[in-house]
């Protein structure tokens, strides 16, 4: 992979259509979060409430009671064993519930402190992550899934035109992820490298551009025009091995906070693939 930062022209470069009040951008009306007990961290929160201030959208967050946990206390003599500190408690379904309900409340409480000024909702579901997360979403939603064990999100929500955030807890700005890069696999579709500099722009990150292996000049000059029209110093990587996983794994290794790929483009299928197979916990927005 090769590449050099894109200087924009110092008086074309400032993208004088950004300063018309008439601009239109790429509209997420509704932002849904689905939050999973084991992933209840304040940081998938934060992540939601500042992409729903950057896009003026509703949040809508949804606490996930995962139907495996449930149906194992419903069983007959079923329980749940957990180890903290050397200790190992049986839990039934009774403190199961309390456990659940107190998680619920916390997590409430801390999109409750975080989500000033923005429109926002909370309540509670009980299935799979991805069930719910389908059952919720309409067409042009962001719907944000923050779960380590969710998978094959992209074909539960099948041929609904929202995009996808795929979280394990969050963006991590303010900890060990802070300087961390936006990087937008770019293959020819400039709403990518528009979803990716709405995010690098909340969270005050860099953004890079990498291009697949077998873009041609054009759509190499259509990137770093959109670029350069906008004023954003950003890098710009070509890679040359056409090999899906060879790409996941060079991705991996530039350290991004977040992927931002296109959901049906033909390299970002692949990625995306070789991530879940790998159960990589890199975030990765899927745009539609």
């Amino acid at each position: 992979m090769t590449g050099a930062p894109i200087t924009p022209e110092s008086a074309r470069g400032e993208n004088a259509a950004a300063r018309k009040p008439g601009r239109r951008r790429r509209v997420v009306s509704r932002i849904v979060l689905t939050i999973e007990p084991e992933s209840a961290g304040g940081e998938a929160i934060d992540t939601a409430v500042r992409l729903a201030r950057a896009y003026e959208a509703e949040l809508v967050a949804l606490f996930v009671k995962t139907s495996d946990m449930m149906n194992m206390v419903s069983l007959p003599f079923g329980a749940v064993l957990t180890s903290r500190g050397g200790v190992t408690r049986v839990i039934d379904r009774t403190m199961l519930e309390q456990r659940l309900d107190r998680l619920a409340h916390q997590a409430e409480a801390a999109l409750a402190r975080a989500a000033s000024g923005v429109r926002w909702s909370f309540r509670t579901a009980t299935g799979h992550t991805e069930q719910v997360a389908a059952s919720e979403a309409l067409q042009g939603d962001l719907l944000a899934i923050c779960s380590r064990t969710a998978r094959n999100v992209s074909e539960a929500v099948g041929a609904m035109a929202c995009s996808l955030l795929l979280l394990g807890d969050g963006l991590d700005s303010q900890g060990r992820g802070r300087d961390r890069p936006v990087i937008a696999l770019f293959e020819g579709d400039t709403v990518v490298l528009g979803a990716a500099r709405e995010v690098a722009a909340a969270f005050g990150k860099e953004l890079a551009v990498v291009l697949p292996h077998g873009m041609d000049a054009r759509a190499r000059r259509r990137a770093t025009d959109w670029l350069s029209r906008r004023g954003l110093p950003t890098r710009l990587l070509q890679f040359s091995d056409p090999d899906g996983a060879a790409l996941a794994a060079e991705l991996v290794e530039l350290g991004p906070g977040l992927l931002v790929m296109g959901r049906d483009a033909a390299a970002s299928r692949q990625v995306q693939q070789t991530f879940e197979t790998a159960r990589r916990a890199l975030p990765l927005l899927l745009v539609s």
